[in-house]
């Protein structure tokens, strides 16, 4: 299935961030006699709702034995993972053929961090700690 995010996302995770730590500060006016006021925010997640997630496993993609960071889909159709971890690469698996070996991208002094890809998954960029 499709997932996608709802319009102005960021803009109303901001917002609702934003009352959050208001509520919770101790300084501010919602303390009634050293008493804190009822939230008006209790999640940060109040207008998503995750859509159906298999609860099976399918296959097991094999890379480092330990130590990813960061994982993520290439692209929007979800047949293709991207991963990073301690031992400075990025990994690209086929999701549809776990047997198949992954592309291994090498370039990293560190850990990798963070891994991110464009839409169309033309592009995949990654963060390390260099």
């Amino acid at each position: 299935p499709e997932a996608r995010m709802p319009e102005q996302r960021l803009i109303e995770l901001l917002r609702q961030a934003y009352a959050y730590q208001v509520e919770f500060s101790n300084f501010h006016p919602s303390l009634h006699g050293g008493k804190r006021a009822e939230p008006v925010v209790r999640t940060l997640l109040e207008d998503y709702s995750c859509p159906t997630l298999p609860n099976a496993l399918r296959a097991t993609l094999r890379g480092p034995a330990s130590d990813i960071k960061c994982v993520c889909f290439l692209g929007q159709e979800g047949v293709r993972v991207v991963a990073g971890g301690a031992d400075h690469r990025v990994r690209i698996w086929d999701a549809r053929d776990a047997w198949r070996a992954p592309v291994v991208l090498e370039g990293h002094t560190a850990r990798v961090w963070s891994v991110a890809t464009t839409p169309s998954g033309h592009l995949v960029v990654s963060a390390g700690g260099e």
